[in-house]
């Protein structure tokens, strides 16, 4: 492995423990480490579960040299969108504010509510104006959220993941792909038809279709010992974002927790 596989690795064994834990202390330390390595999984992850107060200068100033980078690859993407998940905006039709990642949540459970208004309505147990007005609500809130720079940044490490992914078959961007894109009860990918026709996608693959070339990925790693915990970090990641089979992806996530980290000499990278 070179370098950057091993800070790959241990990025996926540290984030494996924070999924399993759900305890931001324990993780904190190795992800500074491995985002001042260069990790950039490694930074994002780190700039949005950190308490704003606490975030690390550097790792700040970082995230900032690479949003003002012309062209971005989707995991610097990613790592401007968790520069701007805290940013601060009007809640949708209240009289507060939130942060940007909130709004998102509020979207979401818009979503999930929809389904269960469009299910009450189809049944003959509420009327046309309950379900238009959870359409409403959904577009508005969908609306609010594309103008802010969360989204935006979001939308183009969605894009940049999904191509990746088709073009060079790597876990690594089918998983991430869909960590952004399944959000609790809620698949959310906020690319649309156009987006997709601008970036030239010679097919659309299902997030279904991608469940299944993690699965293959990983049955191949396994046979081959070849970054076998990293592909088995995607496969089992992303089961967690299918509500059947969550207690399946955290039990193969416990096997990577408790693998040893690969001691690497640090690069100490300039991005600052």
């Amino acid at each position: 492995m070179i370098s950057k596989d091993k800070f790959l690795y241990n990025y996926t064994v540290v984030y494996s423990r924070f999924l399993l834990t759900n305890d931001f202390d324990v993780v904190r330390d190795d992800l500074i480490f491995l985002a001042k390595n260069g990790e950039l999984h490694a930074l994002s992850k780190y700039l949005f579960f950190e308490n704003p107060d606490n975030l690390d200068e550097n790792l700040v100033k970082i995230a900032k040299n690479i949003e003002k980078k012309e062209k971005k690859t989707p995991e610097e993407w990613e790592v401007v969108a968790s520069l701007h998940s805290k940013d601060i905006i009007p809640c949708f039709r209240e009289q507060t504010l939130c942060t940007a990642s909130q709004m998102e949540d509020f979207f979401t459970d818009a979503i999930s509510r929809y389904d269960y208004i469009r299910d009450e309505f189809d049944h003959k147990r509420c009327n046309g104006e309950c379900l238009n007005q959870s359409i409403d609500k959904i577009y508005n809130i969908y609306k609010n959220l594309l103008a802010t720079d969360y989204i935006k940044a979001i939308k183009n490490a969605q894009a940049g993941y999904y191509k990746n992914f088709i073009n060079t078959n790597n876990a690594i961007d089918g998983y991430s792909f869909i960590e952004l894109t399944n959000k609790p009860f809620a698949d959310v990918n906020y690319m649309s038809e156009q987006d997709f026709k601008d970036n030239i996608f010679k097919k659309r693959f299902s997030r279904k279709d991608i469940f299944k070339g993690l699965l293959a990925l990983n049955k191949k790693a396994q046979r081959e010992g070849v970054n076998s915990v990293i592909s088995a970090f995607c496969y089992n990641n992303s089961l967690l974002c299918q509500q059947k089979k969550k207690d399946l992806g955290y039990f193969g996530l416990q096997d990577i927790a408790k693998q040893d980290l690969i001691t690497v000499e640090t690069s100490n990278l300039s991005l600052v």
